[in-house]
């Protein structure tokens, strides 16, 4: 290499040195401001919160609290699970959060379901997932693992639907139940839920089904014909109910 070039690259070097740092200058100076960039920026009240920007608030949020996945194997190679999570916020919810159920073989197998869901302010949700192909190895142990984005959550006075099951009545062909709106607010559509377990206690089921025109106060009865084969006597039952979020 000849010394008119070393002189070249030698020049060229001591311009980048001189001239990067005022770019990078002129970059903070005039970069777009975002509620992502660590700074407070873009009106901000704190780092990328208040303002424009999600809330400051959900930085101090608790955390879903969630419990071991419920499961019922039945003959037809199919299988119930149900997951209870918690949000122990009292003002905030999440409009959406994405969740993943993994079982385990006793050979370092996996396999898992997908779903996405919602949950409001001091709700216990179920997660439920009916009727599904169970893994090709037997189940040893299982997890949920659950996943979103700080900007789904939103602050909101709405609570789960105050629905009690007054009473209920399973003869192997049909499940009825009885139901009561103890809100005072009209429900166009509701979702029911309906857990089943044993005298032991164990989770035995599922049920689920679609009501529509549910008013404040009132009382309704409800019919499921569409069955699971249980293994066991139906002892206990949970009605958990489900609406969407409220525009």
């Amino acid at each position: 290499m000849g010394w008119r070039i070393k002189k070249q690259i030698f020049i060229v070097l001591i311009v980048i040195l001189i001239l990067s740092p005022i770019g990078y200058l002129l970059y903070l100076k005039y970069r777009t401001p975002s509620c992502y960039n660590n700074r407070q920026d873009y009106n901000e009240e704190g780092i990328d919160c208040g303002g424009p920007c999600p809330p400051c608030e959900i930085y101090n949020l608790q955390q879903l609290k969630k419990k071991r996945p419920q499961i019922v194997a039945y003959p037809d190679q199919t299988m119930d699970v149900v997951v209870a999570i918690t949000n122990p916020n009292e003002n905030y919810g999440l409009k959406n959060f994405k969740y993943e159920i993994f079982f385990y073989g006793p050979s370092n197998e996996t396999a898992k379901i997908s779903g996405e869901s919602f949950i409001l302010p001091l709700e216990e949700k179920y997660l439920i997932e009916s009727s599904i192909s169970m893994p090709q190895f037997p189940i040893k142990n299982s997890e949920i693992k659950i996943y979103f984005n700080k900007e789904d959550w939103f602050k909101t006075e709405q609570r789960k639907p105050n629905i009690e099951l007054l009473n209920y009545n399973y003869d192997g062909t049909q499940f009825l139940a009885e139901v009561l709106n103890k809100d005072y607010k009209n429900y166009n559509k509701l979702k029911l839920y309906f857990l089943l377990y044993d005298e032991f206690d164990t989770f035995i089921g599922t049920l689920n089904t679609e009501i529509y025109d549910l008013k404040a106060q009132e009382q309704k009865d409800i019919k499921i014909f569409s069955l699971p084969p249980l293994l066991s006597e139906i002892k206990r039952v949970v009605l958990y109910p489900e609406s969407g979020i409220e525009e």
